[in-house]
C-alpha cells in the first residue's frame, strides 16, 4: 500500500501559481536592490569627478598646493586657491582624538558586558547600547554645538567651543555604542570552552578574561576598524562640533 501510494505520487506535486510568482517577485527585487547599490556607487563617485573635473585639468590647480596648501578659497574671484592641508589636519586630528577617548572605554565596557554582568543586566545594557548608536548624527552636532562647547568654554578656558576637542568628545560618544556592541558580539563568539579551561586550570577571572580578549582580538580587531569608519563619515556632526571653517589654527 505504501509502496503503491509512493508510486502514484513519485511526481512532486506542483506548487501554486501566486507562490510561485511571489518568490519570483522577491528574487527579482533582491537582485535589484543588489545591483541598485553598486550602481548608486559608482554613480557618486562618478558626479564627484564629473563635478571636479573642471578644475582638476584646469591651469590653476596645483597638486602641491591641494595637498600641502592651508590656503582655501575656492570661490574667489582674482585669486582661487584649494589648499586642503587644514581640512585633512583637521579630519585626522578629530578621528585620532575620537578613537583615543572611545576605543579604551568600548573595549571596557564590552569586556563588562559579555564576561561580568548577569543575563538582566546584559539585556537591559544591550537595549540602552543599541538606542545610542541609533542617535543621528544630526543629534549628536546639535548636542556638541549647544551642550558640550558651552562645557569646553566654561572649564577649559578656550576661545571658542567648536574645536577639535569638542569634535573629538562627539565622536567619541557616537563611536562608543558601535564598538561596545561588536565588541561584546567578538568576545561572545570565543568559545567557552576557552573559558571553562582555563578556570579548571586555575586561572583568576581577570586572566580568564584577558585569555579570551587575546583570543577575539582578530575578530576585534576587523570590527573596530569598521567601527572607526563611523567617525570618518559624520559630516553634519563634524561641521557643527569643531567648525566648519578651514583654518589650521592650534585651538583645542
Amino acid at each position: 500500500m505504501t509502496a503503491q501510494g509512493t508510486t502514484r505520487s513519485g511526481a512532486r506535486p506542483g506548487r501554486p501559481f501566486l507562490s510561485l510568482a511571489a518568490e519570483r517577485v522577491m528574487e527579482s527585487a533582491i537582485r535589484l536592490s543588489g545591483i541598485s547599490a553598486i550602481v548608486f556607487v559608482l554613480a557618486i563617485f562618478f558626479f564627484i569627478f564629473r563635478e571636479a573635473a573642471p578644475v582638476l585639468f584646469s591651469d590653476e590647480f596645483k597638486p602641491f598646493e591641494f595637498l600641502f596648501s592651508i590656503q582655501w578659497y575656492p570661490t574667489s574671484v582674482q585669486d582661487i586657491r584649494y589648499g586642503t592641508l587644514a581640512l585633512t589636519a583637521g579630519t585626522v586630528g578629530v578621528t585620532l582624538v575620537a578613537m583615543l577617548l572611545a576605543v579604551p572605554f568600548g573595549l571596557g565596557a564590552a569586556v563588562f558586558v559579555s564576561e561580568f554582568c548577569g543575563p538582566r543586566m546584559k539585556e537591559s545594557l544591550k537595549i540602552v547600547i543599541e538606542l545610542l548608536a541609533a542617535i543621528p548624527s544630526v543629534v549628536w552636532g546639535f548636542v556638541a554645538l549647544t551642550v558640550i562647547s558651552r562645557l569646553m568654554v566654561t572649564y577649559t578656558s578656550a576661545p571658542v567651543g567648536v574645536n577639535m576637542l569638542n569634535g573629538g568628545i562627539v565622536l567619541a560618544l557616537m563611536s562608543v555604542p558601535i564598538i561596545v556592541s561588536i565588541g561584546e558580539d567578538a568576545l561572545k563568539a570565543v568559545p567557552d570552552s576557552y573559558r571553562e579551561a582555563a578556570l579548571a586550570m586555575g586561572a583568576t577571572r581577570w586572566q580568564t578574561v584577558i585569555r579570551v580578549i587575546r583570543s577575539a582580538r582578530s575578530r576585534r580587531t576587523s570590527r573596530r576598524n569598521w567601527a572607526r569608519r563611523r567617525p570618518d563619515r559624520r559630516t553634519t556632526a563634524c561641521c557643527s562640533s569643531p567648525g566648519s571653517s578651514c583654518s589650521s589654527s592650534p585651538s583645542w
